[in-house]
C-alpha cells in the first residue's frame, strides 16, 4: 500500500502493531515550552495527540484540551490511559479533513511531529484550517523533521522535501515555516533542533505563533 493512499490506515497499522510503546510518557520539553505561553483555563487542540501524555499534562493545568489522532488505535489508549482528567476530550481525526469546530473557537493548536506528513498543498491547508480555528492573538505551536534530518532524501521523491520511505515525510526548513504562517500569523519563535527523537538521531524545525489581529487571508 502506497503512503501516498491510505496515511491513516498505514499509522492505525503501526499502533495496532506495537508503536504505541515508543509513545512519549511524559509530557515532552516542546508541551512544556508551550505551556509557559498559555493564559488560564485555554481552549486547545492537539493534532497528533499519540497516547495523550502531553494532552493529559495541558489538562491538568486546567486547560480544555481536546486530542486528536488519525489512529483509532491511539485514541482508544489516550482514553484508557488518562480517563478521569475532567477537561480532557479525545477523539479520532484525520488532520488533512477539516475539524467540526467554529471559527475563532480555540486559544491554542499544538502539533508535535504530526504536520510533516502531507504533500505541500494539503500542508497549506491545513493551517488555514488552523488559522479559522484560533481566535485573533490565539498560538500554534508546532514541530516538524527539518532538511538536516538523516532521513531527509530517502525513499521516492514526492515532490520538493516530500519523501515517501515507508509513509510520506515533509521536511521543514525555517524559512517554509514563516511562509505557511506569514498569512495569518506572527512568529513568537522559530528554532532549528538537533538530537534524539525515538532513539534515533534527528533534526527538527519547532514553532509558536500567534494568531493576527487582522490577518491577510
Amino acid at each position: 500500500m502506497s503512503a501516498m493512499q491510505d496515511q491513516s490506515a498505514i499509522w492505525e497499522a503501526r499502533y495496532v502493531g506495537g508503536r504505541e510503546s515508543d509513545a512519549p510518557t511524559q509530557p515532552t520539553a516542546f508541551c512544556l515550552g508551550l505551556a509557559g505561553h498559555l493564559h488560564p483555563a485555554c481552549q486547545v487542540l492537539e493534532i497528533g495527540c499519540a497516547i495523550g501524555s502531553d494532552a493529559a499534562y495541558l489538562a491538568s493545568l486546567g486547560h480544555n484540551v481536546l486530542a486528536t489522532d488519525v489512529s483509532p488505535t491511539a485514541i482508544a489508549s489516550a482514553m484508557q490511559r488518562h480517563d478521569g482528567i475532567e477537561c480532557l476530550r479525545c477523539l479520532p481525526h484525520d488532520a488533512s479533513q477539516p475539524f467540526d469546530l467554529p471559527d475563532a473557537s480555540l486559544d491554542a493548536v499544538y502539533a508535535r511531529l504530526s504536520l510533516h506528513y502531507f504533500t505541500d498543498v494539503v500542508t497549506r491547508a491545513i493551517f488555514a484550517e488552523i488559522a479559522r480555528l484560533l481566535r485573533p492573538g490565539g498560538l500554534v505551536a508546532f514541530m516538524c523533521k527539518s532538511l538536516d534530518d538523516p532521513l531527509y532524501g530517502k525513499g521516492t521523491s514526492v515532490e520538493p522535501h516530500v519523501f515517501e520511505y515507508n509513509h510520506l515525510r515533509h521536511f521543514f526548513s525555517d524559512s517554509y515555516a514563516r511562509e505557511l504562517l506569514a498569512p495569518s500569523f506572527e512568529v513568537v519563535s522559530i528554532e532549528s533542533k538537533d538530537g534524539l527523537l525515538y532513539g534515533s538521531p534527528s533534526a527538527w524545525v519547532e514553532a509558536i505563533a500567534r494568531r493576527k489581529q487582522n490577518p491577510k487571508t
